[in-house]
């Protein structure tokens, strides 16, 4: 699945905040897959980037995170 991280920042709590870009069909794809490892992150849509997929992610679970996501790119629909 075609998904390009567009920036990563650490908030002042310590989440990580990931923002990435798909193509419209891999959008939904994508929130179901991550809605479905429920308490790995929260992912939203921020309405002033409606193409962008905005996901945090707390300290503890960053690496599980990173290792889905490369699973994720390698599939293919």
């Amino acid at each position: 699945m075609e998904i390009t991280e567009l920036s990563n920042i650490i908030l002042p709590d310590g989440v990580v905040r990931f923002q990435y870009i798909t193509p419209s069909a891999n959008f939904l794809y994508l929130g179901y897959i991550l809605e479905s490892l429920e308490g790995l992150c929260l992912y939203t849509n921020p309405p002033e980037n409606k193409g962008i997929m905005q996901v945090d992610v707390v300290p503890d679970l960053l690496n599980n995170f990173q290792e889905i996501i490369t699973a994720i790119r390698k599939l293919s629909f």
